[in-house]
Order: C-alpha cells, then structure tokens, then sequence
C-alpha cells in the first residue's frame, strides 16, 4: 500500500522549486495540500483527505529544513569588485601555458588584475582589458571562446567556515534568484571569485552584500 508520505516524496523530488520552498518554509501548507491533491490521490489509488496531505508535508517540511544550511548563519568579511576584465579560453597545449606565464608576469609587474585557471583540457584567462593588445601579442593561440566588458566580485570570508559545509552554496543561490549567469568561478583558501557580465555586477554586490554583509554600509551603490 502506499502511503501519503510514500506518495509525496517523488512529486517533490523532482520539483525543485517545491523542495525549496518547503525546505525553507515559505509555503502555505494547506494551500500546497489542495494543489497536491489530486496528485497524490493518483499515486495512492484511494481518497485521501487534504488535511492528511498536510500533516505529512509538516513532517517532510520538518526533514528538509534540518538538512538545509541556513544562509542567515554566513557572514563574509568583505565583498569587492574589479571591472573592465575581459576573459578568454584556449585549448591546452604546452605553447599556450608558456605564453600565459610570461604574460602573467608583466600584468603583474604592471598592476594589472590578471587571473587563470586550468583544467584537463582548457585554460581560461581573465585581464584587465587596458591591457588587450599585449595579451594579443604575446598569446598567439586562437581561443575557443572570448568576452568582454566582464567583472569579477570577490567575496572574502573567515577561516572558520572551512569545515561548515554550504557556504559556497549560499552565495551562488542568491546569484542564482537574481537569474545572474555565472561566466565563471574561482577559489582559494577563504575567497571566491564571481566573474559575470559587467552590466550585471551591481545586482550581484547588493545582492551578496545584503545577504551576508549587511551590517556594514555599501561601497558599491
């Protein structure tokens, strides 16, 4: 037989926004119930009362909710910005990693915000784009992808936060509500670095800022 609970767990496990919702307790559970109804009675083969639907979504509701890091626990330390960035991908080949190397050495050299990460196959580099036409220079590869006018929000946290699972989470599901694309994500020991479209970055630095950093005033508006 089954049961409404037994019911219930499929509908919810393949509706994102229904586990979310619940997990956080912003549904009406009665409300919920009612749209429910008819679902559940399909599976269960029998009338079910909507009441019975509510008491067994009370009882997931409360599973869900000890699962889910609450985001009010996090705070950052800092939230900052570096804009006028433009990021390119290459096939990785040895030529292309000496190139990058020997143009990372004078964007530093210059002040220039210059960023890479690597992968099995690919390298992706961001640079500050007053600095194009050296990069253009230097790196004579062709790459596999290019934009321009791209921004990098950096969110710097404390050490204790290391071993406390869900932080990561908790920024980029906030970036996520605001329909933000993510061009790309780094990472070091307590930093995480956001890169998105420059017209974009304002949405992203209020957005964290309020959600983690909110007791401190804005630098960004």
């Amino acid at each position: 037989m089954t049961t409404i609970a037994d019911a219930l767990r499929p509908i919810l496990s393949a509706n994102d926004h229904l586990r979310f919702g619940l997990s956080y307790r912003l549904y009406n559970l009665t409300q919920l119930a009612n749209y429910l109804h008819p679902l559940v009675e399909a599976r269960t083969q029998k009338p079910v009362r909507p009441s019975a639907i509510v008491t067994a979504l009370s009882r997931i509701q409360r599973d869900l909710t000890e699962q889910v890091p609450d985001r009010t626990h996090f705070q950052i330390d800092n939230v900052g910005i570096s804009s006028g960035l433009t990021t390119a991908t290459f096939f990785k080949e040895p030529s292309v990693q000496q190139q990058i190397a020997q143009v990372s050495e004078h964007f530093r050299g210059q002040g220039g915000f210059f960023h890479f990460t690597e992968s099995t196959y690919e390298i992706t580099v961001f640079y500050d784009a007053a600095f194009a036409a050296h990069f253009v220079e230097r790196v004579v590869a062709t790459p596999k992808y290019v934009a321009h006018h791209v921004a990098c929000v950096s969110v710097r946290f404390s050490e204790r936060y290391m071993d406390t699972p869900g932080l990561l989470f908790a920024l980029m599901q906030q970036i996520h509500f605001q329909r933000i694309n993510l061009i790309d994500i780094s990472s070091t020991f307590t930093e995480f670095n956001f890169y998105v479209a420059e017209d974009q970055v304002r949405t992203v630095f209020n957005t964290l800022h309020d959600s983690f950093l909110s007791r401190r005033p804005r630098a960004f508006l």
